[in-house]
Formats: structure tokens, C-alpha cells, sequence
């Protein structure tokens, strides 16, 4: 069995999904209402991605900024479960298009091992990410 290589740099990584993500034409000027997250898991607090490999396995997390005392501080695959890395690659990819545009969706689809993102009519954003600020 053949395994995704996870790139050594997470910052690669959030970035890529960012980048497909703005290649879609996904991302709105205005941050998206998400009632079913805590107020701090907001697009302008996103901090940066982990990716823990546990043998052939992969724990994700997404962490954020300006956490209140006492909330958590990431979102992400849990590390009970660790998984695949293409399955989780997909979750916290949807996860974090969820964050950043308000709909639960990922920019791309894997075909063997390899990851394809296809776009039709890209625009960029006025907003910034803030891992790159």
C-alpha cells in the first residue's frame, strides 16, 4: 500500500489549501458567520496548521490566535484517531474552507496520489491571510 507524502513544512501545506481554496474563487471579502463554532475560530485568528505523523498515520490541527482563557485554541482530526494522509488532508482541507468562506467544501480531489485542484474562473481576494502577515 502507497502512502501521500506529507511536505516537511505545515506552512506548505496551509498554504496549498489557501491556494486552492483563492483558485476557486471561493474566499469573500467579508468573514462568514459560523454559529456553530466558538466566536475565536475565526478566519482572521487562524494561526497555523500541525500535522503529527504517528507511524503511516496523520493527526491535523488547525490552531488559532486570540483564544479567551479556557477555550481551545484547534480544530482538527482527532488524536485518538489519527489518519490516512489523503483522508485527513481532505478534512482539515474542509474544514479550514468552512473557516475562511462559510461553506463546508474542499477545493480539490485526489486521483491515485495524485492531488488535483481544477478552477474555471480564479479571483483573488482583498483578504489576507494571517499566517502569512
Amino acid at each position: 500500500m502507497s502512502h501521500t507524502n506529507i511536505p516537511v513544512s505545515d506552512t506548505a501545506i496551509l498554504d496549498l489549501i489557501f491556494a486552492s481554496i483563492e483558485a476557486q474563487g471561493w474566499v469573500p471579502d467579508e468573514a462568514p458567520s459560523l454559529p456553530h463554532f466558538p466566536p475565536h475560530f475565526h478566519r482572521d485568528n487562524l494561526h497555523d496548521l500541525t500535522i503529527e505523523m504517528k507511524g503511516d498515520l496523520v493527526i491535523a490541527n488547525i490552531h488559532f490566535f486570540n483564544v479567551p482563557e479556557g477555550q481551545p485554541d484547534t480544530i482538527g482530526t482527532p488524536d485518538a484517531m489519527p489518519l490516512p494522509p489523503q483522508l485527513a488532508l481532505l478534512k482539515i482541507a474542509a474544514l479550514l474552507t468552512e473557516i475562511i468562506t462559510g461553506e463546508q467544501r474542499v477545493p480539490f480531489f485526489f486521483f491515485g496520489e495524485e492531488m488535483i485542484c481544477c478552477a474555471y474562473e480564479s479571483r483573488n481576494s482583498s483578504w489576507a491571510p494571517p499566517w502569512r502577515k
